[in-house]
């Protein structure tokens, strides 16, 4: 199985093409190599969470500088590797982000699906498009947990543009017979992210002893571990069962911010939160309904909360530790 990963040098996609990999399947993965970083510079950390991606997750892959707005290079590189799968996570990955340079997102998430469809639909034969979406789409929860049935009313640029991406694919599905499949994951944490998630930036204020902003500590997520959802995303790859399909891929279960708390708090007693008032915007959210993923290709998630923040805390510990000296 030939799976060529676009944006596979990102947090998610390197667990996934790992997985894949692992799998034996012949991955190449594309990447723009776009640094999102919340800092003016890039950090030691930074760097220690890239190097770790190519030198562990990314070693058994071929890797390619590429951009999906550059639509002949784009296309040389897919011809020429006649990939079965095309996995896409390329985007802008941060929700907040996605505000502030809403064309850049425009550009990244919904022109760069259009060029590759474009290629896809040249191509003799047809592969399959993996599209790698968010539970942003849907906007307000309105059932707990939210299955992918449910209406979707995105409340953020972010989410409007991955529906839009959604409906692209299936369009095109309709009118040239492409192959598709969506993945909508959901709050994902773990080792290598350089995006600052909620789950981050509490664990490295833990480490570095010194007090994490909160808000609401009621507010919940359903907290899925990056090791999850690669495993869910390679399952849908490989399964013929999920051509066609759009799957919650998540942990399953709704967690308060609270509880993300005390499980910090368990490991490092010391740790802090100050509670301020800050400008929130997202969409009221709880769990989501991973049945459909359960019953047609077999995903079924490992890790909860408590068992995901011990496994990071050691992999933080590792990396503040390296960059500080």
């Amino acid at each position: 199985m030939r799976v060529c990963v676009i944006g596979g040098a990102g947090f998610i996609g390197s667990h996934t093409v790992k997985r894949l990999t692992d799998e034996g399947c012949k991955v190449l993965v594309l990447d723009s190599f776009t640094q999102y970083c919340k800092e003016p510079v890039i950090t030691p950390q930074h760097h220690y969470n890239v190097n770790y991606r190519h030198k562990h997750l990314l070693n058994d892959s071929t890797v390619m500088r590429c951009s999906t707005l550059n639509k002949g290079d784009l296309r040389r590189k897919l011809y020429g590797f006649k990939p079965h799968i095309v996995l896409t996570f390329a985007s802008l990955p941060i929700v907040g982000l996605s505000k502030q340079q809403s064309e850049e997102a425009f550009c990244s998430i919904v022109s760069g699906t259009v060029n590759i469809l474009e290629i896809l639909r040249d191509m003799k034969c047809h592969c399959r498009l993996v599209y790698v979406s968010s539970s942003m789409v849907y906007g307000n929860f309105i059932v707990d947990p939210q299955p992918e049935s449910v209406p979707c009313y995105p409340r953020n640029v972010y989410g409007g543009m991955k529906l839009a991406g959604e409906n692209i694919i299936r369009s095109y599905h309709w009118e040239y017979d492409i192959p598709f499949t969506i993945i909508r994951p959901s709050c994902v944490y773990g080792p290598t992210d350089n995006n600052h998630r909620i789950v981050q930036n509490f664990l490295e204020a833990a480490i570095s002893k010194s007090a994490a902003n909160v808000d609401d500590e009621l507010k919940v997520m359903d907290f899925s571990y990056v090791s999850d959802v690669a495993k869910g995303i390679a399952l849908a790859c490989l399964s013929k069962a999920a051509d066609g399909g759009t799957f919650n891929i998540t942990c399953g279960h709704g967690r308060t911010i609270r509880d993300l708390i005390c499980i910090i708090r368990s490991h490092c007693k010391d740790f802090a939160v100050t509670k301020s008032k800050m400008a929130d915007t997202s969409p009221k959210r709880c769990a989501l309904d991973v049945s459909m993923a359960k019953s047609t290709f077999g995903y079924s998630p490992k890790y909860n909360l408590e068992m995901g923040v011990a496994e990071y805390l050691m992999f933080l510990k590792k990396a503040m530790s390296w960059s500080d000296r």
